[in-house]
Formats: C-alpha cells, structure tokens, sequence
C-alpha cells in the first residue's frame, strides 16, 4: 500500500466510525459528547487534505506537511539541527523554518547567544564594579596616607585588598577573553554546518 492508498483507507475507515457512532448515539437515545464528533471531523479533514493536495492541486512542490511544536522543539534542544530535521522529515530547511517560525521556536544557538551576550554584560558589570572598588581604595589610602590615620597592618590589608581587586578585574577580562573566542569557534562551526 502507498500513502495515497493509506490516507484513502483511514479516511474511509474515519467515515465509518464516524456513522456508527451517529448510528449508536440514536439508538441510545442519549447525547454522545460533540467533541468526538468534531475530533473525527478534524481528522477526516486532514486526510482528505493530505490525500487531495498531492493529487487535485495543480501547483508543483511538496505538499503540506505539519509537524508537531513540540516534536520540533524537543529535537532542536537534543541538539539536532535544523539540516538534521529536515532530513528526518522528509522535507525541506525552508519548511523547518517556517513552522518554528509560526509556532515561535528559536534555534539553541540563538539562545546561546542570548544567554553569551548577558553573561558578557554581567561580566562587563562586575569589571566595572571591580574597577570602582579598586579606585574608591586608592583613594581611601591616599586619604588616609595625608591624614596619618592608617597603621601599617591597616595600609598593608589595604594593598592587598587592592590587589585582590586587580586580580578581580584581570580574571574577568580573561574571561571575556575566552567567551569571545569560543563565540568566535561556534560561529565558525556554524558557518560550516550551514
């Protein structure tokens, strides 16, 4: 059997099933819940959609074919990508797109990027943060150095709260160093699988 066997198989056999139940629903004498009804409705329309649009359609091109949000979003986070999906399917990048685009799903490496971008400004931040606390104690040292009032142990935990400081800040330009560079190899990668 072919697909266009198939689909005309299940749409006759939903047709059938749809008039039994019509059939058992009068003989009960009772009212059978719309919902099944419309289920069934919805799920002939389907088929004859399917079986219709490679068939009636005067247009070349695959016919439609929907995929389920949540198949599509599960399979991006296991790490497949959008080529990887299409394959899988059956169809074509173009259409992967367009359905996470309608259902609003956004690649993993969008939100890395994302989730890259505010680790570099929370990184920027706390530079800056680390750059004010190393001012703010050189100007306390100074302060203290005119005046006399600072002992020597008190001036020594000074500098080396002020170093501790610098440390600070140089650890995390290395570390925006390193963010950059791996942003820089997955790009590249990207480009590659693309």
């Amino acid at each position: 059997m072919d697909s266009a066997e198939d689909i005309t198989y299940f749409r006759e056999r939903i047709e059938d099933l749809s008039e039994e139940i019509t059939m058992l629903a009068a003989h009960l004498d009772s009212d059978i819940d719309e919902t099944i009804f419309e289920i069934i409705e919805e799920q002939v329309e389907r088929t004859r959609l399917h079986s219709s649009s490679g068939d009636s359609v005067p247009c070349s091109g695959r016919p439609s074919f929907d995929i389920p949000a949540e198949s599509i979003e599960h399979l991006l986070l296991c790490g497949l990508k959008v080529r990887q999906l299409a394959d899988l399917y059956g169809v074509s990048e173009k259409t992967i797109t367009r359905q996470m685009s309608q259902f609003d799903i956004r690649r993993l490496q969008e939100l890395k990027k994302e989730e890259e971008t505010l680790l570099k400004v929370k990184a920027l931040l706390q530079d800056q943060l680390n750059r004010l606390k190393v001012e703010e104690l050189a100007l306390r040292s100074i302060i203290n150095e005119e005046s006399g009032s600072l002992s020597p142990t008190e001036a020594a935990a000074e500098v080396s709260m002020q170093v501790d400081n610098e440390n600070a800040i140089n650890q995390t330009e290395l570390q925006l160093d390193t963010v950059g560079a791996q942003q820089d190899m997955e790009e590249e990668e990207e480009d590659e699988d693309n």
